[in-house]
């Protein structure tokens, strides 16, 4: 059940990853958060969803990546230390809770998610 998200962050900053994916077992939308992604490198996340979509949101320091007023956009709640919760049931349990704009991406030919992050 378990897909392969592939993240490559091109920038020179340390990028925090938030995901919101429909989990396999409790057919449920999930948002987790943070994952960090070093400068000038590559992160595998492994996933437990058979969903085709997966939705992503990144920061670093004051600049953010989304999809904001797109239609694949989504606005999911965050929080500034790491978060795991049911997106209709929940809501993250953290200091700063806001919205963010997250953006749509599909799985590959190959089973795999792919985002790259760019200046």
């Amino acid at each position: 059940l378990a897909k392969d998200l592939v993240v490559t962050n091109k920038t020179s900053k340390t990028i925090s990853l938030a995901i919101c994916y429909k989990d396999a077992v409790a057919n449920e939308w999930m948002v987790r958060g943070w994952f960090n992604i070093d400068p000038v490198s590559k992160k595998t996340i492994s996933l437990n969803t058979d969903n085709g979509l997966i939705y992503l949101h990144g920061e670093a320091g004051k600049s953010m990546w989304g999809c904001k007023g797109q239609d694949s956009s989504r606005t999911f709640n965050v929080v500034s230390s790491k978060f795991f919760y049911k997106k209709d049931k929940e809501r993250p349990k953290g200091d700063n809770v806001r919205g963010a704009s997250f953006c749509m991406t599909k799985i590959k030919d190959n089973g795999q998610f792919r985002f790259d992050f760019v200046d």
